[in-house]
């Protein structure tokens, strides 16, 4: 039954998951020093061969909840964050890569727009908050470390970070207005949508380098 009170939406359509909140997370990871010591040295100095320390592992999760509003005024309520109807399977049948035309980004249809309807006048949506997930994330990281006495009291650190070593696409969450053109679709990066584009962990595969003295 729908609420056609001026108040917000039942109580029973508010109780959901928070929308940062991720249903399952994987990690693991390890961090080790190399061992190159006295028994393993090489040719070279003990400056060279000592202090190297590698680290890494996997991270995976599920997406994160999307919130499908219509961002009109159906209700009457004037906030403008007015819930849908779901009347349709909300998953899209195909989630290929595609890229419309040489001048456009790539982007992945991930909901099937036609599962959603706006909520006709003077009624709420009946679609509960936070029902449905954006797209997983999962990546492969791993560091490579130097750390050199340069003085007592004084090390420098030299280091190689390296991120989604198998160059997975992680995607952003879709667009959720049934009201924009792009409604369902995935068309940013999640570190692009998290104002980091193109580095870190999540994007592209990259390299970092770094060096910092410690004292």
């Amino acid at each position: 039954m729908r609420n056609i009170t001026p108040a917000p939406a039942g109580l029973a359509a508010e109780e959901n998951v928070r929308p940062d909140r991720l249903q399952l997370i994987g990690l693991a990871g390890e961090g080790a020093a190399l061992p190159v010591g006295s028994h393993l040295r090489l040719s070279g100095s003990k400056e060279a061969t000592d202090g190297w320390i590698t680290s890494g592992g996997p991270l995976s999760s599920t997406g994160q909840p999307v919130a499908i509003k219509t961002k009109a005024n159906n209700s009457g309520n004037g906030e403008f964050q007015d819930r849908v109807d779901l009347v349709g399977n909300p998953t899209s049948s195909d989630r290929r890569v595609t890229r419309p035309d040489s001048s456009s980004g790539a982007t992945v249809q991930w909901f099937n727009p036609n599962a959603f309807a706006a909520a006709p006048a003077g009624t709420y949506g009946t679609m509960q908050r936070n029902a449905l997930y954006g797209p997983g994330f999962g990546t492969v990281d791993a560091s490579l470390v130097k750390n050199t006495q340069l003085h007592e009291g004084i090390s420098l650190q030299l280091r190689a970070e390296m991120f989604n070593l198998f160059n997975r696409l992680n995607l952003a969450n879709p667009v959720g207005n049934i009201r924009n053109g792009q409604f369902g679709q995935s068309n940013d990066t999640i570190g692009d949508s998290n104002g980091a584009p193109g580095i870190g962990s999540g994007e592209p595969f990259n390299v970092q380098f770094a060096a910092k003295l410690i004292f």
